[in-house]
């Protein structure tokens, strides 16, 4: 009876060493999924230097019927250039104001095709969501480097494996205060 006793609390002790250890080791990747300055694999960029001072202005999850055109205006009244990361399916949905935003001449980054996390999926899927988008991205006229910001700022191991050759956390031609993960293709 007491060897049992024993046993039990000896596999009371394993299992709970065993669930304190995966639970820090998600709650690790968790915290790695979403930094700016950390990144497995890849190159990772926080901070580029510059003497001027200038802000990035970066509009996420476009082109949007409700608000587009509007943004266009203020940003042209004001002579404010600005880098518009677009998700593919709604650059398919309104490709006419996908091209309102290459003509005014402002930076066209890559948000994803379906704006699904980049946790738990595959290289491959990655890779998939990022060529079509940059495919599309490229209908709209704009010749620029396409950069990719991961949707919700999640990346992990399929991000960079999906064929990125530098993760950066801001255009290279923005301001060095500004974090915005991106990633630079091939």
């Amino acid at each position: 009876m007491i060897l049992k006793s024993r046993r039990a609390r000896t596999w009371t002790i394993v299992v709970a060493s065993v669930l304190v250890v995966v639970l820090a080791a998600a709650f690790t990747l968790f915290e790695v999924a979403k930094s700016r300055t950390f990144q497995f694999f890849g190159i990772l960029v926080n901070r580029v230097e510059t003497g001027e001072k200038v802000v990035a202005l970066t509009l996420d999850d476009g082109p949007d019927p409700a608000g587009t055109h509007a943004i266009l205006d203020t940003l042209r009244s004001r002579e404010v250039p600005a880098t518009f990361f677009l998700i593919g399916r709604d650059i398919a949905a309104h490709p006419d104001l996908a091209h309102d935003i290459a003509a005014a001449g402002h930076e066209i980054g890559n948000h994803s095709f379906s704006h699904d996390r980049m946790i738990g999926v595959t290289p491959g899927w990655v890779a998939d969501e990022v060529e079509a988008t940059d495919a599309l991205i490229r209908t709209t006229g704009y010749t620029g480097e396409i950069l990719f910001r991961p949707p919700n700022g999640k990346k992990l191991f399929a991000l960079p494996a999906a064929g990125s050759s530098t993760l950066t956390t801001q255009s290279p031609s923005r301001a060095p205060w500004v974090s915005t993960a991106v990633v630079t293709r091939d």
